[in-house]
């Protein structure tokens, strides 16, 4: 009687392990995704206010580009700015 139990509750245990792995498989691509984690609620999307918190920091990065990037070796390069001068005549004191 014991065998039979044994044997039925094995039978039980990898029927049930089975049919879990079965939904266990490679993601559908529906489209892309960007997982971000804040820590509290961002009321304001204002780009003036970007240093109020760390969380509007972070989701205000995603949202908006800087007008300029460093390059790898540290040089200014364009990103959202199309073009720049600059002015010397106020940079002098």
């Amino acid at each position: 009687m014991k065998r039979i139990v044994s044997l039925l509750l094995t039978f039980v245990m990898i029927f049930g392990m089975l049919t879990a792995l079965t939904s266990c498989g490679a993601p559908k691509n529906d489209g892309a995704e960007i997982n971000v984690y804040l820590g509290s609620q961002v009321f304001d999307f204002d780009p003036s206010d970007y240093y109020v918190s760390s969380e509007a920091e972070s989701l205000l990065g995603l949202l908006y580009e800087p007008l300029f990037t460093l390059s790898k070796n540290g040089n200014l390069k364009k990103a959202a700015a199309k073009s720049y001068e600059v002015d010397r005549r106020s940079a002098r004191s």
